[in-house]
């Protein structure tokens, strides 16, 4: 949870961190992924037949040893709006039996080569549980046995805070009015397909392969930022996609391309562990348009976006996301101590990208003596940690 005082541009930030303040565990759930019959997100993603890059099953190595370091609990398929004429029974026994079918979500043929078996096995050579989603479009009841329940929701990070906070009151609401016992664990909110996705620069017609910028690997460490504030009531979240398609993870015939946006995420996912802390925020907030609009009235813009965790070491990690553009804050630090580990997002300008040829937004990795004002680099997301 991160409390915001509002002061002008003018005024000197402060951000204070409360170790001892524990407010939540967080999820391990938190950084699920998410995988769907969608351009090459399957067929040239997770698997790739004829490529030097891939196994004796067909699955490409790369991808497994990023979802490997990701560390990802969980992975969801088969989508996705793909589900909704899927039938999973297509998708298992001996391939040359599997019917080829006309997809109607993203309007392809779907061979049946990779189904349901060929995603469970994958998911044991990865190490990760597999969450099915199932078709209860045109699918039956039989059919769609022991389906979790997700939520799908919001458009931007900040809109999905509010979201939650909605939500989690309307399930509030729910156990008050139902009786429900106090020593019934209070439901938690499942967050899918998250991330950004501009359909307009990538049509999901034709495969939505964003070619992302340090601008969106800031709306995903904001998107981060939220989950870790919020993990009182997230007990899962899945970003959308996994590869290739509206994803950190590009492969090519030469091997992966890391996008802008997975730095952020593989920073979270390594190091916002344990539990969610509080954290105060004190600066200046921007006022422009927002989207949706209405996020303008319902909750703070504040130009430093925050968030902290205490992992099962004592080792506290802060997360502090600059979204101004053309500004960078010279900050006071309330409540950290000692040598600090830095790890910072950034690029030559808000447009940068990351190609095979070359790579303009990585993490960059230093470290801070504790003492005086920090400086957080304008368009940048930085993490510090620290042992009190």
């Amino acid at each position: 949870m991160a409390t915001f005082t509002k002061l002008t541009d003018e005024q000197q930030p402060v951000i204070s961190v409360n170790p001892n303040h524990k407010i939540a565990k967080i999820e391990d759930n938190t950084y699920g992924g998410f995988t769907e019959h969608m351009g090459r997100c399957i067929y040239g993603g997770l698997y790739d037949p004829g490529s030097p890059l891939s196994d004796e099953n067909d699955y490409r190595k790369d991808v497994i040893e990023a979802f490997q370091e990701l560390k990802c609990p969980v992975v969801r398929y088969p989508g996705g709006n793909f589900i909704a004429t899927y039938h999973w029974q297509d998708g298992i026994g001996p391939r040359e039996k599997r019917p080829k079918k006309q997809e109607l979500a993203w309007h392809g043929i779907e061979t049946n080569e990779f189904g349901t078996d060929e995603f469970l096995r994958w998911c044991e050579v990865v190490g990760t549980e597999p969450y099915l989603a199932l078709n209860f479009g045109t699918g039956t009841l039989d059919e769609a046995m022991a389906s979790p329940e997700h939520l799908k929701n919001a458009t931007a990070p900040r809109s999905a805070e509010r979201a939650i906070e909605i939500t989690a009151s309307l399930i509030d609401l729910a156990r008050i009015e139902n009786k429900i016992p106090n020593n019934i664990p209070r439901q938690k909110i499942c967050f899918d397909e998250w991330n950004v996705w501009d359909p307009v620069r990538a049509p999901g017609w034709l495969g939505a392969e964003e070619k992302y910028t340090l601008s969106d690997a800031l709306a995903v460490a904001v998107w981060l930022n939220v989950f870790i504030r919020q993990a009182k009531y997230i007990g899962m979240a899945t970003i959308a996609q996994s590869v290739n398609v509206i994803s950190p993870l590009m492969t090519t015939k030469n091997g992966l391309l890391k996008q802008p946006t997975w730095w952020p995420l593989l920073l979270f996912s390594k190091h916002m562990r344990g539990q969610t802390i509080g954290v105060n925020v004190q600066c200046g907030e921007y006022e422009g348009q927002t989207k949706p609009e209405w996020i303008r009235g319902t909750i703070e813009t504040p130009w430093l976006d925050v968030s902290a965790s205490i992992n099962d070491e004592g080792i506290v990690s802060l997360v502090v996301v600059n979204i101004h553009e053309t500004k960078s804050f010279a900050t006071k630090l309330e409540g950290v101590s000692g040598k600090v580990d830095v790890f910072t997002v950034a690029g030559p300008s808000i447009d940068a990208v990351n190609t095979e040829e070359k790579e303009e937004v990585g993490i960059a990795e230093s470290s801070w003596d504790g003492q005086g004002l920090y400086e957080f680099p304008q368009a940048s997301m930085t993490m510090l940690r620290w042992k009190p």
